[in-house]
């Protein structure tokens, strides 16, 4: 674990979840990470199943995207 927080504070990049700091307190680490307000790419997918579209062959992400994103 020590690894990967030292490897999330040397590199930033811009597709990867913002690391803002760990600390331990009480026998747990615990981390602060970026904000991912719209949840899992399992949830976007779910999202673009229901867009008024996707019945119309054009969802929400196109699979070029989700492969990208993946």
């Amino acid at each position: 674990m020590v690894n990967d927080l030292r490897s999330l504070c040397e590199n930033t990049c811009p597709f990867l979840v913002k690391f803002f700091g760990a600390m331990f307190e009480e026998g747990t680490v615990k981390v602060a990470l970026e904000l991912m307000d719209m949840g899992s790419l399992k949830d976007i997918i779910k999202l673009g199943k229901y867009n008024p579209e996707w019945k119309q062959g054009k969802p929400l992400l196109p699979e070029p995207v989700i492969a990208k994103i993946t």
